[in-house]
This record gives structure tokens, sequence and C-alpha cells, in this order.
């Protein structure tokens, strides 16, 4: 046995030192950038509502991670939450001015010309026709398109 003088046996030195746990916070960070992605493209309807609804999934899960003491962004999991319910919200409530827009330019009687022709030219002038009556509604000239005249 090994007697030591002058205090206590030396303690051994880690090699390294213990390394913190990794934090998972890229779920929250994806779903505070998806719910911004939503609602710059809202006005699609169903790209702002599916990004919308993609961002708050995500925004649950980093807050779950949070809970679980994995990741540390709280406030950015929350945002994405908060901007993907906007998005939905705002992706729903255009969808009347669809409709109207949709009424006023008679797109159903566009749909019918393009469903009754087969050739190009035969939309190229339904195409035309869809577009006068866009121009007429919002008063705007247009330049007329290449080989059209």
């Amino acid at each position: 046995m090994t007697q030591y003088y002058g205090g206590p046996p030396p303690h051994p030195q880690p090699l390294s030192a213990p390394m913190a746990p990794r934090r998972k916070n890229w779920i929250g960070t994806t779903a505070l950038v998806v719910a911004v992605g939503g609602l710059a493209i809202c006005w699609s309807v169903l790209g702002g509502v599916l990004l919308g609804a993609v961002g708050i999934v995500m925004g649950l899960v980093g807050r779950g991670r949070v809970a679980r003491a994995e990741a540390d962004n709280r406030t950015v999991a929350t945002s994405g939450i908060a901007l993907g319910v906007l998005a939905v919200v705002v992706s729903l409530a255009l969808i009347p001015a669809w409709v109207r827009f949709a009424r006023e330019v008679e797109m159903p009687a566009y749909l019918d010309c393009a469903a009754k022709t087969s050739d190009q030219e035969g939309a190229r002038r339904c195409m035309d026709d869809l577009q006068e009556r866009i121009d007429e509604l919002f008063g705007a000239t247009t330049s007329p398109t290449p080989g059209s005249a």
C-alpha cells in the first residue's frame, strides 16, 4: 500500500470535459421558417394552409422538446405556431376574394372555352378573352403577347 505524504491522494483527471447534451432547436426554428413561408404565399390559399399547418405541427413538436429539456427555443417554436395559425386563417379568409374574382372575370366561360378547343389558336383566343375581361375589370391594359393580334 502506498502512503501519500503532504495531503490526500491526487484525483485522476478526466481525459476530456463532459459534453453538454446537444440541443435539438432545429425543429422549432424550422417551424418558424415554414410558417413565415406560409404567410408569404397565403394568397395562393392552398400553399398558405399547407405550410401554415406544417408550421403549427412542427412548432408543437418543438415545444414538446422544450418541455423535455431537449431544446431551449420555446419562443421561436411558439412563434412558429402563432404564425402558422395566422397563415391558415389569412389563407382561408382569401377564399371569398378568389371566388368573387373568378365570378367577375367569368372564369367558367374561360374554362368552358378552353375545354371545347383542341388547337393552340383556340386556346390562345380563350386566354385573350379572359385577359380582356381582367383588363376591363381592373381598368388596366396589357401589352399583347407575341404572336397574338
